[in-house]
């Protein structure tokens, strides 16, 4: 069970405090403050995810990009970087669905425009409410192509892994 924020007491001059009423508002609160929903994905470098999504519509990424996490309720900051190959020559558009809801117009949150290679990378501030919640990187192409994120150390010793994480600031 995750820890439960209580509004702390204010405490009257000489007034006996139990071990019950510090455990309460000392003890749990300091363990809901440290204890912030977070999940992430980072590439294993095992093989590319490649993806030939409907032109038009919105494709999970990779099940690789469908996480759930269990919220305390507040602000959060979601996070993408990949380095992406499209062959689509429109655009290849990438966005955020929470809980069944896209968080971008058809445009997405980051786009490449054309065929080739890109490093995408954002960052998506949102308020959720306490309770279970599953987020998705999403892509759509508006002409038809793949879309390959790399997910491998190059040879130049560069890392080309996807990173998607997901924590709760307060």
């Amino acid at each position: 069970m995750p820890p439960i924020w209580t509004t702390p007491r204010t405490w009257a001059t000489g007034e006996l405090v139990t071990a019950a009423q510090l455990n309460q508002h000392l003890r749990d609160n300091l363990d809901w403050l440290k204890s912030p929903a977070w999940t992430q994905h980072i590439g294993t470098g095992s093989g590319n995810y490649a993806l030939a999504p409907v032109v038009n519509t919105w494709t999970l990424l990779h099940t690789d990009f469908d996480r759930s996490l269990t919220t305390l309720g507040g602000r959060m900051l979601i996070h993408a970087a990949l380095m992406v190959n499209t062959t689509a020559t429109g655009t290849s558009a990438f966005s955020l669905e929470i809980d069944g809801v896209l968080q971008s117009n058809t445009d997405g949150l980051a786009a490449i425009f054309g065929a080739g290679n890109a490093y995408l990378s954002f960052v998506y501030p949102v308020v959720l409410s306490a309770g279970p919640h599953t987020i998705r990187l999403m892509a759509r192409l508006t002409t038809s192509g793949t879309v390959t994120v790399y997910n491998h150390p190059s040879s130049s010793g560069q890392r080309l892994t996807p990173l998607f994480w997901i924590g709760e600031i307060a």
